[in-house]
């Protein structure tokens, strides 16, 4: 017993005769010679004990994560949950019309006639956007959250929560539903109450003039406004009459010269056509005066002694609308608007011909 005791705190040898074993760095590590083997053991079952325990507690927390799983899913199947979305708008349709009835083909005709006929010439231009002969236009009102009507009667309603909105489609001569842009339009809203005749201007007074947003995907957004010439009527009928012009077709109007030099004409349509009978009328915004007028004095006209319009057609109409050169519908006592200018107007050659043309015509104006 003696003996064993002995060896019992005796150091153990490893293979190459040293006490302990060997760390990387070739030192050696001794064990604390006080340490017995019941103690050496009771450190393993204590290491023993900790690793079963945090077993069993990770064992724990996913039963638990599982039942709550469970459970959620459970309660889920028995509520139904309902996401909190914002409302999107609730748009009516409230008439869809095509103007013209029937696709008006002599845009076509006239079309070739721009390009001299040449058929080359014509499918090359064509070739990525078939020309505008039609449009379907969608009337749409939003509707409240409560499904009351909120529809415009055709008074001005800047004031009121009302919106109604009007879209233009483009359609090609087989009626196919176009899906670019380029396309050039001028609609104006005549109320019932205005479709008679003014003999102070000659002819009748629009209740709105649209401007046009193109969207470049074959659909076109109308925003109508009172004109600014002439007094509002504030009692309107609620039903009229929409003048549509094709003005150009497939983005013709921004190709610039001398690309059109071999061009009958620019590639305007200058085609009309109406849709009466309209019961679903705009919504007729007021209108407002340039901010920029105000900033800048200068581009009031009116303060001027004498204004010459000296351009082409867009020139003259921004000047003042006449009809048939009679009768203006509205232009500053000032402004002296002459003939139009023509093929003239070209940066390669106006300051020639232009120039001879502005003396001529206005040489008086300028010697006064």
């Amino acid at each position: 017993k003696a003996e064993e005791a002995k060896n019992r705190h005796k150091p153990r040898q490893n293979g190459r005769g040293q006490k302990g074993r060997r760390r990387k760095n070739g030192t050696d590590v001794h064990r604390d010679d006080n340490s017995t083997d019941s103690d050496r053991k009771g450190r393993r079952t204590r290491t023993c004990t900790y690793f079963a325990l945090s077993f069993v507690a990770m064992y724990s927390l996913s039963s638990v994560f599982t039942m709550s799983s469970r459970l959620l899913l459970l309660y889920s199947n028995m509520t139904s949950f309902t996401m909190y979305t914002p409302q999107q708008p609730m748009w009516e349709v409230r008439s869809i019309f095509k103007v013209p009835a029937k696709p008006d083909t002599t845009i076509i005709d006239r079309l070739r006639q721009t390009l001299n006929q040449n058929e080359t010439r014509y499918n090359d231009f064509f070739s990525q956007c078939n020309p505008t002969v039609q449009v379907e236009i969608t009337v749409e009102v939003l509707m409240t959250a409560a499904g009351a009507d909120t529809a415009a009667d055709g008074n001005n309603t800047d004031s009121q929560s009302t919106i109604v909105r009007w879209t233009i489609q483009s359609l090609d001569e087989n009626g196919n539903r176009k899906t670019v842009g380029g396309d050039e339009f001028f609609p104006i809203y005549f109320d019932e109450n205005r479709l008679k005749h003014n003999p102070m201007y000659g002819r009748h007074i629009p209740t709105a003039v649209a401007k046009v947003k193109d969207n470049q995907d074959g659909t076109y957004a109308l925003k109508f406004t009172e004109p600014p010439y002439d007094k509002p009527i504030t009692t309107l009928f609620g039903h009229g009459t929409l003048e549509l012009w094709f003005v150009y077709t497939c983005g013709m109007a921004d190709i610039p010269r001398p690309f059109k030099d071999d061009w009958l004409d620019g590639g305007y349509l200058y085609t009309k056509h109406l849709h009466t009978n309209i019961t679903s009328p705009p919504q007729v915004h007021k209108f407002r005066r340039p901010k920029a007028l105000d900033n800048d004095p200068r581009l009031d006209l009116s303060k001027y002694r004498r204004v010459i319009c000296f351009g082409d057609s867009i020139m003259n109409q921004l000047c003042g609308s006449y009809n048939n050169g009679r009768s203006y519908l509205f232009k500053y006592e000032n402004m002296e608007v002459g003939r139009k200018v023509g093929d003239v107007l070209r940066r390669d050659i106006w300051r020639g011909q232009a120039m001879t043309y502005l003396d001529q015509w206005h040489g008086a104006v300028f010697n006064d």
